[in-house]
């Protein structure tokens, strides 16, 4: 029977296809092949192993309760299509998602209650090392195909040719980025080879932020070290050892970023620019997202029960741009509804995950924990705000976490293990 370890690495390895979000194109092969589709597979292959070891099922309630949602407002998106004013152009994609999303967070919750001691430290191990990869794969590709570091817009380009758009890709580095932040800043412990991993995704990270000019990723960053600190302070574990840590470390990066401008001067114009005046001509009003959300916001004004129906909006806008805000997409796509029982569920999630911070003795169920509830809050209060991110598998998987690992560590603990 397949060691438990192996569950873990498999786990990690989908969660992370999760994050890429490719297709085949991107490898000349068919682009009904898909990480996701891939990701889903792994999931079933992980569920069959597990029922055949265990010869059960065990799915969190509260997660069950979340899967039997995503299939209403699936049937709630369904009778949205058929009320749009606008036949023709929506899509059943985003509806398919929504039932997909319920069946891998069941999938997700039977791995996790399925009493495999293994699963968090080697589920965070791989998402290290395939992160490192990855982002050191995205950085060495993104400058063969460019040849340089200096120009910015084929960097921005050259990734937009990819299956999943320079957004996507770097939002993926971004959830990895901030599980590196907590390994590097000792809020998770792992071995040293795991922190020099982490340090080479950060900066790889770091460079594709500044020559590619993602804003959203870089308040992410920031918003997470800022994070870091505050946890650190409400945690009080080990803290002193974790400000040494911070101390040490931070100057390390700072220099980087000097060493990195320095080397290529141009680019402090290029991130005045980019980061700083298109930011402020953004909030004047007149930028094209302000544009968008205007239009966005007039059209919910006029179908708010049930929006203007799935995959509808970008086509229908004068910019013709999605929303770059989960929260608009869902109200503009599916209507009030579904986007407040959504927003409730994280809530509650994020309220709960909070209680349970300190509660949670064993080290590698608590790394995972902290990376979920650290993940979560950080996309639900920044990222999406800044991008379409509801119907991102990667993101409700961190809410499973959140969710069945108290649970399970409580049922753990009963049963004296």
């Amino acid at each position: 029977m397949i060691n438990g370890k192996y569950i873990g690495v498999l786990s990690g390895l989908a969660f992370t296809l999760f994050l890429l979000g490719v297709n085949g194109s991107d490898f000349g092969i068919s682009p009904f092949i898909t990480s996701n589709r891939i990701a889903i597979f792994l999931l079933v292959l992980i569920n069959i192993i597990i029922i055949f070891r265990n010869n059960h099922i065990h799915i969190n309630k509260n997660i069950l309760i979340i899967s039997v949602t995503f299939v209403l407002i699936s049937i709630w998106g369904f009778i949205s299509i058929l009320l749009s004013p606008f036949q023709g152009k929506t899509s059943v994609s985003p509806i398919i998602t929504c039932i997909l999303i319920a069946i891998v967070l069941m999938l997700i919750s039977n791995i996790i209650l399925s009493n495999n001691d293994h699963l968090h430290e080697y589920f965070l191990n791989t998402v290290i090392l395939l992160g490192t990869c990855i982002s050191v794969f995205y950085l060495t590709w993104g400058y063969l195909n460019v040849g340089n570091l200096t120009d910015n817009y084929m960097w921005r380009v050259t990734f937009s040719t990819t299956s999943n758009g320079l957004n996507r890709v770097l939002n993926g580095l971004l959830v990895i980025g901030m599980l590196n932040i907590l390994v590097l800043f000792s809020l998770i412990k792992k071995k040293r080879i795991y922190t020099i991993f982490s340090l080479i995704t950060l900066i790889s990270l770091f460079i594709l932020i500044i020559v590619t000019g993602s804003r959203q990723v870089l308040i992410g960053l920031i918003v997470t070290l800022l994070f870091t600190i505050i946890l650190n302070l409400f945690l009080k574990k080990q803290l002193r050892k974790n400000i040494k840590r911070i101390i040490v470390i931070l100057p390390v990066l700072s220099l980087v970023i000097f060493m990195f401008f320095k080397k290529n001067a141009h680019l402090s114009t290029w991130f005045i620019d980019r980061f700083i005046n298109r930011t402020m001509e953004g909030s004047t009003g007149d930028s094209e997202r302000t544009g968008v959300l205007r239009e966005a916001f007039s059209y919910i004004e006029s179908n708010p029960f049930f929006g203007v129906g799935p995959g509808v909006f970008p086509s229908i806008n004068s910019y013709g741009l999605s929303t770059h805000n989960g929260y608009v997409y869902m109200l503009v796509s599916y209507g009030l509804i579904p986007t407040v029982t959504l927003i409730v569920i994280i809530l509650i999630s994020l309220l709960g995950g909070f209680k349970n911070l300190k509660r949670i003795a064993d080290v590698n169920a608590y790394n995972t924990y902290l990376f979920s509830f650290f993940t979560v809050t950080v996309l639900f209060f920044v990222s999406n705000l800044l991008n379409d991110l509801m119907d991102e598998y990667f993101f409700w998987i961190m809410i499973v976490f959140l969710v069945s690992i108290p649970f399970h560590y409580k049922r753990h603990c009963l049963r004296g293990g």
